[in-house]
């Protein structure tokens, strides 16, 4: 839970560094989110599952809520993994029933931001493993 918030804030130390107001980094910050969120699924689901740990309601079903997105931890009726996940996954589920692991989608995140944003990576950090 908390390496999707950490992951989520580098866009705005990322926009905020970039931008010499405080208002133009909030709107960068928006217009990076409107722009990548429709066509980057990793990216989307980490943004989801950031904002629903920390907005979302409890409910009886397994994982949280926010009524936009559900967030399911990987559940023991599903010995052999749900999806391909793994015990140690979560998923994040969106309202068309679609489903993400969220750690391949903090990799995918985390690869979007080497390219999109190279000034908060050191040189070592930028190279593909």
């Amino acid at each position: 839970m908390l390496a999707s918030m950490a992951v989520l804030h580098v866009v705005d130390f990322v926009m905020q560094y970039r931008n010499a107001t405080t208002q133009a980094g909030m709107d960068a910050i928006d217009a990076f989110k409107k722009c990548i969120c429709p066509s980057h699924p990793g990216f989307n689901a980490v943004n989801n599952f950031a904002l629903a740990s920390k907005h979302g309601t409890i409910k009886k079903l397994p994982g949280f809520d926010t009524d936009k997105h559900r967030v399911l931890s990987y559940s023991p009726m599903f010995p052999f993994g749900l999806l391909g996940a793994m015990p140690s996954d979560l998923l994040v589920e969106f309202p068309d029933g679609s489903c993400v692991r969220l750690l391949v989608a903090l990799d995918a995140t985390m690869a979007l931001y080497r390219a999109e944003f190279p000034e908060a990576f050191g040189p070592s950090e930028l190279a593909e493993p």
